[in-house]
């Protein structure tokens, strides 16, 4: 089946590919409509379900509380600052922490509270767009993909980033 959408990361618009999709992780199994943008080669959700939060209530596997170990200081870590965004739980900052890395944030709208963890690690519950200190890095690991949004993300992110610094987009 095609259709006529508009790809909401190069803002092309055209007749394109449609592909339905059941939702298996939570087991609802709703199907879903996706479409391939020829353009830009993303896939994306063509029309987004109005409460995502029902997708990623706290059962949801990134939300478990990750394991919490006293890293090593390393002194020329301690200015970098790194933003993880849709970090859930923190699992990966507090990895990064493990690992000497200090100054670490993160932000997910559908955790439930805020969090903060005796290794440094910060998680706010927010979206990026109400992040507004700079940032070497940004961090973005399967979960760019999953933002209703993604054009204006890209816009936050640079606005985000520190001169030199970078982004780490892991997508599935």
């Amino acid at each position: 089946m095609k259709k006529r959408c508009k790809c909401r990361i190069c803002r092309t618009e055209a007749v394109f590919d449609i592909y339905h999709i059941k939702e298996m992780m939570k087991g609802v199994k709703k199907s879903f409509s996706y479409f391939w943008c020829s353009k830009c080669k993303c896939l994306q959700i063509e029309t987004i379900p109005e409460n995502l939060g029902e997708y990623y209530d706290q059962d949801y596997y990134s939300y478990q509380k990750p394991p919490i170990r006293k890293g090593i200081k390393k002194e020329n870590l301690k200015d970098f600052s790194i933003l993880d965004v849709g970090c859930g739980a923190g699992y990966w900052l507090c990895e990064m922490a493990n690992q000497g890395y200090q100054n670490l944030w993160g932000c997910d709208p559908y955790i439930q509270k805020d969090l903060s963890y005796e290794n440094g690690v910060t998680i706010r519950k927010c979206s990026i767009h109400e992040m507004d200190q700079l940032f070497d890095r940004i961090h973005m690991s399967h979960s760019f993909e999953h933002m209703t949004d993604p054009h204006e993300v890209f816009q936050q992110i640079f606005h985000l980033l520190k001169d030199g610094g970078y982004v780490k987009l892991r997508f599935r």
